[in-house]
């Protein structure tokens, strides 16, 4: 097995019990998930990023100010309780909407890569 070295996080739903709460993607997350947060708790806990933290390896989290899909708040959240338990987080918060991330023209993939190559390079 390879171990996981780094992370990146792009518009990423994060907190899956703040992404039913928030009703994301017209009820996908309770669809996904089986139902509610207080029905199938132990699903919410297994597949939810913020639930697994500290992860112990460097996230970078990147997020367009403008998105409408997935609020920037799923990332800021994250990077905050990441670094309470001590991980390497990181909040790359660029111009744009939800898929201004995976553009390859857009300086938040510029972002992206930069990220990469000062740790991976």
């Amino acid at each position: 097995a390879v171990p996981i070295a780094g992370a990146v996080a792009q518009a990423g739903v994060l907190d899956l019990r703040q992404a039913a709460a928030d009703q994301l993607g017209a009820g996908a997350t309770q669809a996904f998930l089986g139902g509610e947060p207080n029905a199938v708790p132990q699903a919410y806990e297994e597949a939810s990023p913020i639930e697994h933290l500290p992860l112990g390896i460097p996230v970078l989290c990147v997020h367009g100010t403008a998105d409408d899909i997935v609020p920037i708040g799923q990332s800021r959240s994250f990077v905050e309780r990441a670094v309470a338990a001590g991980d390497e987080a990181e909040l790359a918060e660029v111009q744009g909407d939800h898929f201004v991330v995976i553009d390859p023209a857009s300086a938040a993939w510029r972002t992206t890569l930069d990220w990469l190559a000062r740790r991976f390079a």
